[in-house]
């Protein structure tokens, strides 16, 4: 018996097909109409509920004063540690229904904030701190995304995740330069119109029958191994880039005097980062916030708060990309989580190390 293959299966003769043969484009997940406003919306309201803590965050380093504020060093603590909560309002709304959780947040929060508006007095019944904490409760980026996947099929998961991600960063750099730039009035009006936009995807939350689910807490410790460096790098950013803000608040942010740049210019300024240093990576943006920690403690008066506002800005957009590389796909949602908990951690840090 001859030991060789016959010739449809070891062919010797001419290839049949005269162009090479090339693997087919990667498909990229994409959403239908009305899942992608449903998507939408949802970015809507947990990009809300990131301007407003963020802008929480900005108004506390802004208001420092010599000697500095005992509330306001824990009030930017306890603004960190409730954005560490997103996992535990998430599995909240899987048990009691995740209307009924956001809603009651998003009413505590503007509750609380507008009995600080509607005050004369504002610093006597409901001091600054309590507005502040009241800004930062609703995390509901964990919720939103439990919902995005119980809703959508598995391969259309991954896009509502992205649309999420986009505009948690988008929402905390907004808040960021609205809670820190001079004009007080841009923080007592943006902040409660983004948690009254977020309330708009509250009908988007119901299960409609299905079964409510969420991530464990192994699954949030699993999908931190991954995601390990990127969210350090992003909390290290955070927190050099927060010091330097607060240390230079005294004159430039929380006073009426901005010597080197206009308010607007200090609004804008963590949209400015997201542009320039989004494709550069979280590195990149490290640089950037120590160079702004040094500038704040050795350089001209402002600059360093202003490199602060544009590494924090730039490291919300370089963040959710750092996920979506490094992050397995099915774990994509608690890795994000795991490092904007990192991010505000830092903030939170970076916060009393400028204050103190």
């Amino acid at each position: 018996m001859s030991e060789k293959l016959p010739e449809p299966f070891a062919p010797k003769g001419p290839r049949p097909i005269r162009f090479p043969i090339q693997p087919a484009p990667p498909v990229r997940p994409h959403l239908l109409p009305d899942e992608r406003l449903f998507a939408v919306r949802l970015a809507v309201l947990a990009g809300g509920c990131e301007l407003a803590a963020w802008a929480a965050i900005g108004r506390a380093l802004a208001e420092r004063r010599d000697p500095p504020r005992p509330a306001l060093l824990a009030a930017a603590a306890g603004v960190a540690l409730l954005r560490t909560l997103r996992p535990a309002w998430a599995r909240l709304g899987a048990r009691l229904g995740r209307p009924l959780v956001a809603g009651l947040l998003l009413l505590a929060a503007l509750a609380l904030f507008g009995a600080w508006l509607g005050l004369p007095a504002r610093s006597e019944a409901v001091p600054l701190w309590a507005a502040l904490l009241a800004l930062a409760l609703p995390a509901l980026g964990d919720l939103a995304a439990s919902a995005a996947g119980d809703a959508l099929d598995v391969e259309r998961r991954p896009a509502a995740f992205s649309a999420i991600e986009m505009g948690q960063g988008l929402g905390a750099a907004l808040g960021l330069g609205i809670g820190a730039a001079s004009p007080l009035a841009s923080f007592l009006l943006v902040p409660p119109f983004a948690l009254l936009a977020g309330a708009v995807a509250l009908r988007d939350l119901r299960d409609r029958g299905a079964p409510r689910s969420t991530w464990p807490i192994a699954a949030y410790l699993r999908a931190a191994r991954p995601v390990a460096l990127p969210a350090a790098l992003a909390g290290a950013t955070a927190l050099l880039g927060a010091a330097a803000i607060a240390l230079s608040a005294g004159t430039t942010l929380g006073g009426k005097a901005l010597p080197l740049f206009s308010p607007a210019a200090w609004m804008l300024a963590p949209i400015a980062g997201m542009a320039l240093l989004a494709r550069l990576g979280l590195r990149a943006t490290l640089a950037v916030a120590a160079a702004a920690f040094c500038t704040a403690e050795l350089g001209p008066e402002g600059l360093g708060g202003m490199f602060g506002l544009l590494a924090i800005g730039g490291a919300a957009a370089a963040l959710p990309a750092a996920v979506v590389r490094d992050a397995p796909e099915m774990e994509r949602a608690p890795a994000a989580s795991v490092a904007w908990m990192a991010l505000a951690a830092g903030a939170g840090l970076g916060a009393l190390v400028g204050l103190a």
